[in-house]
């Protein structure tokens, strides 16, 4: 399946997904894949989706049309995106990385959470993450980024918009 994806700050984007997984967290649709260009799990918005086919040609068309009829993104305010009763938890970070990934989960609303639970929103990755948590995570429906998808999650509101 090829998609057409508009993210938070207006990047118009085409992605294929083989086998794509629909979850729904905190009144929201998500697709969920593994991108294997990037070796990261991504998580767009469903409701961000502009265009879907099985076919790539149109998906490319649909691509180059919402490109040439859509403005140029504006940015937007990081005050305005708070995260209330989002459930986080990070891994495979240094305890100084850790520390301050968790001062800025907190002061945006969130709560941090030392292990996968089932009610675990986001699961966000270090270099030295142990397979447990990122199975257990994956097998739960989890979603999972690294510390630059949450940090745009901090500033936006949106799960990897990066596809």
């Amino acid at each position: 399946m090829h998609y057409v994806y508009c993210s938070a700050a207006g990047k118009i984007s085409l992605f294929s997904i083989d086998e794509p997984q629909v979850f729904f967290r905190n009144g929201r649709e998500y697709l969920q894949f593994f991108d294997e260009a990037s070796g990261r799990y991504k998580t767009p918005r469903l409701d961000r989706v502009l265009f879907s086919s099985d076919s790539a040609e149109e998906a490319q068309a649909a691509l180059v049309q919402f490109q040439k009829d859509t403005p140029s993104p504006t940015a937007r305010p990081s005050s305005a995106n708070r995260i209330d009763a989002f459930e986080v938890c990070f891994t495979g970070f240094s305890a100084g990385d850790k520390a301050r990934l968790v001062a800025a989960a907190v002061e945006g609303g969130m709560q941090v959470r030392s292990s996968v639970t089932t009610a675990l929103d986001l699961l966000v990755t270090g270099n030295n993450a142990g397979p447990a948590k990122l199975l257990k995570a994956h097998n739960q429906g989890v979603s999972i980024t690294y510390e630059a998808g949450f940090l745009h999650l901090l500033q936006t509101g949106e799960l990897l918009d990066d596809v």
